[in-house]
């Protein structure tokens, strides 16, 4: 083999070896906080991306917890997903928000 094919091979397996590492992060854990940090996130921004997925997540996850504003966020959830403006999702997840900051009461 030539020397510049055996360093193309050479370089190629320490190219897909350093790509191996298992230094990706964790898949995120949808929680309270998690919601509330992605919503005040869409409230200031508009932007909605990939932080509708987690939004979306949480909400089924405090929904199967029974957590007391579970239905009205999934209502707004939809209205959020629809919206078409970064206005609209400001105020949608504004309101979302205050759902999920709002004190409950004591069991």
């Amino acid at each position: 083999m030539s020397r510049l094919l055996q360093m193309a091979l050479v370089l190629s397996v320490l190219v897909w070896v350093a790509g191996c590492g298992n230094d990706r992060p964790a898949l995120p854990v949808y929680s309270l906080d998690g919601l509330k940090r992605d919503l005040g996130s869409i409230a200031q921004t508009g932007d909605g991306g990939s932080a509708l997925e987690g939004i979306k997540y949480s909400i089924e996850k405090l929904a199967s917890e029974k957590f007391a504003g579970a239905e009205e966020l999934k209502k707004q959830f939809s209205r959020l997903e629809k919206a078409g403006n970064a206005e609209n999702r400001k105020q949608i997840a504004g309101e979302m928000l205050k759902i999920v900051e709002a004190p409950k009461p004591a069991a």
